[in-house]
């Protein structure tokens, strides 16, 4: 009954909100009026009714008035096509969306406007350049309000190919376009020649698209729009052309052409230029091509090949990443950060960059270097996600040590120091406790005699901690020490930061003037190759001029030299740094010993693997075993088969397998 009563009083009022209002408000008002009905049928109906119910509105308000709605509507979207108002045309197709088919209307507006575009009379030049240009304009619509749909899309390229067909000279214009542009360089140029090709599609000629295309990949185009970073233009490129394989795999191999090209050619600047590509690169694989699965497996492609390609990556990303920790502006050292890390997960041996980073960062937080303690977590926090709990295991460590065990200690020895006042002659100690197998210091060739008022402040800080952690021992390590040294001299006081050996060395002027190599050697106790680079800074020092004189003034450092404070010093500023706060931490922890390490780690993997493998198989051909081993350890490092078959030597020594008495290439687990 109800049903029956609002079929008969719907199409007067659908008739009577037509008359009094434009499409819009019309929109707008059948859309009150449907959930006005709705919110009644919803409590009285079930859903049988309420699915009838729906029909009936949407045929008597929406599709008996379909054709008027558009020719009311038609031209006021097309006027905001023309202007590119895309946001007020989003909020009328909103509002259109709102009701039941209602978005279907939007689209035949458009459709008419498009095939009602005139582009007759018109000479080749404008035809096509008009074309472009309503193309253009569509495509912002479809982007902003469809995301280009599928569905949608091929609406409109019918009515495109609906318009093209009714200018009879549509083949002659297009090609005469395209042939005038194709001898032209210009990116603009290459921009209307790219999408002038693009329109041969909407001719239907068989073969003619494909001809253009070829002589646009001959011409090195694609290479083009990628070095200038022409990500709209290969967004239209990719969006139109993506279901045709010759142009999906142009496209794909002009990407991958042109990441290595340029990656090679950041390897002379090196990280930041690389972070920079990668940022363009990722541009690429959004904005132009939509993160489509083969394009993004490419660039993965590229990008290992060009981070494994060069040996000295490992060292130049750690040294990056380690910088950006003194980096004043947070926010755009997170986001550098996150690109560089993200090309440290293309390594093949990531466990290199471990071991850079491991000393880098050392040397860094030593130094106190770190701008903010929230980028060293974000850092952390990268790498944990990227490699695991492990690879940063040590790190934290290091974190720990720093920023909360050794300064939570000082502030405890401070308070002991007031309360017991222990005589430590003046001196303000700060000190680092440092787990042991953590970090990357030798405490090897570490010698050295303190002066007697420092190694008694020492000796009052150990006894302190002895007591505090009893059963623990602290071992000193002057190498990575630094000092502020009081500095008098013609009346004027300077405070010098030096290291601790150049502090150990500097104090032995107070007892006398003049020092020899040999007497620094014997007092200090201190190393040879360490108390000569110690003392260049101080004898050569072109910046702040020289603390000490050097005599004979030569370039070799001699035992006899002798070397005296400089009287003539001067500087205009008080607080002079010498010592340079990047901690110079073990000597042996240089790229071939790092690499001698790492091969070390790989023998024993190898060894593990083969072993591992014997026990479950029992008996294995050689060439068998190289494989599965090799298979076994890809996923860290790839091993090659000449340390493999080295292994397998060893092994058989140790007599964890044996050769077959038949067959020499066929081994036994030996139980």
């Amino acid at each position: 009954m109800y049903l029956q009563r609002s079929a008969e009083f719907y199409p007067s009022e659908s008739i009577r909100l037509l008359t009094e209002n434009d499409a819009l408000e019309y929109i707008r008002k059948v859309k009150a009026l449907f959930d006005d009905e709705m919110d009644r049928a919803n409590l009285y109906f079930d859903q049988s009714i309420k699915h009838r119910f729906v029909q009936l509105l949407v045929e008597e308000f929406i599709n008996k008035h379909r054709k008027h709605l558009v020719e009311m509507e038609k031209k006021h979207i097309g006027e905001m096509l023309k202007t590119n108002q895309y946001k007020q045309l989003e909020n009328i197709y909103k509002d259109f969306q709102a009701v039941p088919e209602g978005s279907s209307i939007i689209i035949d507006c458009i459709g008419e406007y498009i095939r009602q575009t005139d582009l007759e009379n018109k000479s080749f030049r404008y035809f096509v350049e008009d074309f472009i240009d309503l193309k253009d304009k569509l495509d912002g619509f479809l982007g902003k309000i469809f995301n280009f749909g599928p569905v949608i899309v091929q609406n409109f390229d019918c009515d495109f190919e609906y318009l093209m067909e009714l200018n009879p000279n549509s083949e002659e214009y297009l090609v005469s376009f395209i042939d005038e542009y194709l001898d032209d360089e210009q990116n603009d140029s290459i921009q209307k020649l790219t999408k002038a090709i693009l329109l041969l599609r909407f001719l239907k000629i068989e073969g003619l698209f494909e001809q253009y295309f070829s002589r646009l990949k001959e011409k090195s185009v694609f290479n083009q729009l990628f070095q200038s970073n022409q990500y709209e233009i290969l967004s239209i490129v990719y969006r139109n052309c993506q279901q045709m394989p010759n142009v999906r795999s142009t496209l794909i191999e002009s990407m991958s052409h042109n990441l290595r090209q340029r990656g090679q050619s950041s390897m002379t600047s090196f990280m930041k230029d690389l972070v920079d590509l990668k940022h363009i690169s990722d541009e690429f694989l959004m904005k132009s091509f939509r993160y489509d699965h083969e394009f993004v497996k490419q660039n993965d492609s590229d990008w290992k090949y060009l981070v494994n390609s060069n040996g000295s990556f490992p060292e130049h990303a750690s040294l990056f990443i380690n910088d950006q920790m003194k980096n004043n502006d947070v926010e755009k050292a997170e986001k550098l950060l996150d690109k560089a890390i993200q090309l440290v997960g293309y390594l093949k041996e990531e466990n290199t960059f471990r071991e850079y980073y491991q000393q880098h960062l050392a040397e860094h937080l030593l130094s106190n270097q770190s701008i903010s303690s929230d980028l060293e977590d974000y850092t952390l926090s990268l790498l944990k996600k990227n490699f695991g709990n492990f690879f940063i295991s040590k790190f934290e460590c290091m974190l720990t040590d720093i920023v909360i065990l050794s300064k939570s200690l000082n502030g405890d020895f401070r308070t002991h120091t007031i309360q017991n006042r222990p005589d430590l002659h003046g001196i303000g100690l700060t000190v680092n406790v440092l787990k042991t197998d953590v970090w990357p210091i030798s405490p090897l060739n570490n010698g050295c005699t303190l002066p007697s008022t420092v190694d008694d402040a020492y000796r009052c800080f150990q006894d302190f901690y002895v007591k505090k952690h009893p059963g623990r021992r602290l071992m000193l390590l002057p190498q990575i020490g630094s000092a502020d040294l009081k500095l008098m001299i013609n009346q004027r006081k300077y405070l010098l930061r030096v290291s601790t050996y150049q502090m150990t060395i500097l104090m032995l002027f107070n007892r006398r003037n003049k020092w020899t190599l040999d007497e620094i050697l014997q007092e200090t106790d201190i190393n040879k190759d360490d108390v000569e680079e110690a003392l260049i800074p101080l004898i050569i020092n072109k910046k702040i001029g020289n603390i000490l004189v050097k005599q004979p003034q030569n370039e070799t450092i001699l035992p006899d030299d002798q070397f005296l404070v400089n009287d003539q010093f001067i500087s205009e500023h008080i607080y002079v740094k010498i010592h340079s706060l990047n901690v110079k931490l073990n000597k042996k922890l240089r790229r071939e010993h790092i690499e001698v390490k790492l091969q070390r780690e790989h023998e024993n993997e190898i060894r593990a693997a083969i072993v591992r493998i014997m026990k479950s198989s029992g008996t294995m051909a050689h060439n068998q075993l190289v494989t599965q081993v090799i298979e076994s350890l890809i996923c860290r490092f790839t091993p090659n088969s000449e340390s493999i078959e080295r292994e397998i030597k060893r092994i058989i020594e140790t007599e964890y397998i044996s050769q077959s008495n038949d067959d020499r290439k066929t081994y036994n687990y030996v139980v």
